[in-house]
C-alpha cells in the first residue's frame, strides 16, 4: 500500500533523477536498470521505492547553469554519454532519461513538494510489459 509523506520543508540529496512517474518500485528499477536483490540488500544499488516531486528549477544555480548532467555509460565510468539507460540490460529494460549531479562531491539538495513510498512487490512474480 502506498504511503504519502508530505515534505514541504525537507531537503534530501539527489543522486539520480528522471522525469517519468512510476506506480511501483519494480517499474522504476526496470527502467533505470538498477541492480536489486531482496536477499542481498547490502550489495543492491537501490530499492527505488522513494518517488519525489519537486520544482525542477532547483536543478539550476542562480546564474541559470545546470547542476545536473547526462552520465556516461557504465555508471559514469565509460566513454560514451548515456542519456537513456541502456548499459545494464541484465537489470532491466532501460530506456529512461537520466540525469546525475554535475559534480559528485557537491551533492544537490532538493526540497521536495511531496514524497511517495512506492509499493515494492515481489519482482519474481511480475512480467515485463514489452
Amino acid at each position: 500500500m502506498k504511503e504519502k509523506v508530505r515534505c514541504n520543508s525537507a531537503k534530501y540529496t539527489i543522486l539520480l533523477t528522471g522525469f517519468k512517474k512510476y506506480d511501483n518500485a519494480y517499474q522504476a528499477r526496470d527502467a533505470f536498470q538498477i541492480y536489486y536483490n531482496k536477499n542481498d540488500l547490502s550489495n543492491s544499488w537501490s530499492d527505488a521505492a522513494l518517488r519525489g516531486e519537486f520544482n525542477t528549477l532547483q536543478l539550476f544555480n542562480k546564474k541559470g547553469e545546470p547542476l545536473v548532467r547526462i552520465p556516461y555509460e557504465y555508471g559514469d565510468k565509460g566513454k560514451v554519454l548515456e542519456p537513456f539507460t541502456r548499459s545494464y540490460p541484465q537489470y532491466g529494460i532501460g530506456g529512461e532519461l537520466q540525469l546525475i549531479p554535475k559534480n559528485w562531491q557537491n551533492r544537490i539538495e532538493i526540497k521536495y513538494d511531496n514524497l511517495d513510498l512506492l509499493d515494492n512487490p515481489n519482482t519474481d512474480l511480475i512480467l515485463r510489459e514489452n
